[in-house]
């Protein structure tokens, strides 16, 4: 079976191609089928036109035409659908029904009516991009706010199936007036590196072909595929390959001896002084606990964070890592004891499908995350991790104390939140649902 999975921006920018769509299409290469993800890499420019290989998946990044006004974003959607036609697939995957993706949805729906195109259409959402959700926090114009929730529904509509990332997902797009049996559940997963995969499609140096490559490009570049977006032992997020802003042994001089809980994120997901508030509590308890935290902000509200820190006297005892390459993660989460997940009780979280949660489960953190959304698929109450009421400052900090104080019980946890990512959340074994899908099977009704 031949798949083109189509996305908005560059593989490892943004999440959800490096961290969905590339691990599910691992997983469908070591079960025989060939899959090619179409990138438009506007966020990553110097891939502009390369084509390379990821443990037998294609990545094709679209060449970026030039940047004329008003032209611009009708040249590339125009090159991402001419490249997602010629791949002739069976199945054309839409991540994301909005944007580049979103209007290359748009047109294969047509052709498909007018009887010109064969492709199975699915459609993937892994968050709510419309009003509640990501327009809440985007600063385009209103007219582009609207199109963005009109073309989201559209989307969701129109196509043979619908996948969604969460429960929250699967709600809404029902609401939408989907039938059931059209849509799918398919949670992020985890990706282990190399677990047991045929020789075939192992990580190997392979070609690069330009694309229609920008100037000053060779025939053929050999790379090797991971190189600056490795995820190491195994860790499903692959972040940009920046520095961290400050570095493993000057945190683990910081934080010797003392106890330590770890906060990873990129801040939009809560209120920074709820957060700052649990600390203090926290604080109030274990008097040398300290504050670890590893991310920044989509628009620098980590700054804001430290401000708050320093306004209750806590800075001093806060270590800002920044953002951290994926390969660097494993070692700064072993400085931690406990790791934190606040989440507000909003749509946008309630639809998301947290990745950073499934990286701490993974690498066996005991986690204590607020219940909103997704954290209780993932996190079985007191089994592998501890579940407490959203905006609840009291019982949040509670059961992080209570933590900091059984290492026994960390242990556990951490030990069982990394068994529970393994069992049930593997990429190996989420595929299952994906290849029914392809293969026309009606959700569960």
């Amino acid at each position: 079976m031949k798949v083109a999975m189509v996305g908005n921006f560059g593989l490892w920018q943004k999440g959800t191609m490096g961290v969905r769509a590339l691990p599910m299409a691992r997983a469908l290469v070591e079960r025989g089928c060939a899959v090619t993800l179409v990138v438009p890499p506007w966020d990553a420019p110097e891939d502009s036109g390369l084509e390379h290989r990821l443990d037998g998946v294609l990545v094709a990044n679209v060449k970026l035409p030039p940047r004329l006004p008003l032209l611009w974003h009708a040249w590339l959607t125009a090159r991402v659908l001419r490249r997602t036609l010629a791949e002739n697939a069976d199945v054309v995957h839409i991540f994301k029904p909005k944007a580049y993706s979103g209007l290359v949805a748009i047109v294969i729906w047509a052709l498909k009516k007018l009887g010109l195109a064969r492709a199975r259409l699915v459609v993937d959402t892994d968050d709510w991009e419309g009003w509640g959700g990501w327009n809440e926090l985007e600063s385009f114009p209103w007219p582009v706010k609207w199109f963005i929730a009109w073309h989201e529904r559209w989307g969701l509509r129109h196509n043979d199936a619908v996948t969604v990332a969460s429960r929250a997902l699967e709600s809404l797009v029902l609401g939408l007036g989907v039938p059931k049996t059209k849509i799918h559940y398919v949670p992020n997963g985890w990706w282990q590196a190399n677990a047991s995969a045929p020789s075939s499609v192992a990580t190997a140096d392979v070609p690069v072909r330009p694309s229609g490559g920008p100037a000053g490009v060779g025939a053929d570049v050999s790379v090797r595929p991971g190189d600056g977006v490795a995820a190491a032992e195994g860790l499903s997020i692959s972040a940009p390959s920046h520095e961290p802003s400050v570095h493993y042994e000057t945190l683990s001089r910081e934080l010797a001896g003392s106890p330590t809980v770890l906060l990873y994120t990129r801040f939009f997901e809560f209120q920074s002084s709820r957060v700052v508030h649990v600390f203090s509590r926290v604080r109030a308890s274990v008097p040398e606990t300290r504050l670890l935290v590893v991310g920044q902000g989509l628009h620098g509200e980590e700054c804001d964070f430290l401000a708050l820190l320093r306004q209750e006297g806590l800075d001093q005892a806060a270590s800002l890592a920044g953002w951290a390459r994926a390969d660097h993660l494993p070692r700064l989460f072993s400085l931690a004891d406990v790791a934190i997940y606040p989440m507000d009780d909003t749509l946008l979280n309630r639809a998301k499908c947290p990745m950073k949660l499934i990286d701490l489960m993974a690498s066996g953190c005991s986690v204590v995350a607020e219940r909103v959304g997704q954290t209780a698929e993932y996190i079985a109450h007191g089994e592998s991790g501890l579940l407490v009421a959203p905006d609840n400052p009291a019982e949040f900090a509670e059961a992080i104390v209570a933590l900091l104080k059984d290492p026994a019980r960390r242990a556990s946890l951490g030990t069982r939140a990394r068994e529970r990512i393994l069992q049930h959340f593997d990429w190996r074994h989420l595929v299952d649902a994906v290849e029914r899908v392809y293969a026309g099977a009606p959700g569960p009704k």
